[in-house]
């Protein structure tokens, strides 16, 4: 694969699109407490994309921020 100046761009702008708590390789959520696998449509509806903030994994995550 050759990387290019806007395949680097374009892959910066999806990873800072992301959810903080996605776990690209693992598929882990740590928002969770559990830290479970997440399911692939899950991963496409929140995690990969600027919506992670409708997610209610992560917005627990940031309810129990709250609390401490």
């Amino acid at each position: 694969m050759n990387i290019t100046l806007d395949n680097l761009k374009t892959n910066y702008d999806v990873y800072e699109a992301m959810c903080p708590y996605c776990g690209i390789e693992s598929g882990l959520c740590t928002a969770s407490i559990s830290l479970f696998n997440t399911s692939k449509d899950r991963r496409t509806n929140y995690c990969h994309n600027e919506d992670y903030d409708n997610c209610p994994i992560f917005l627990a995550k940031i309810l129990r921020n709250e609390q401490r």
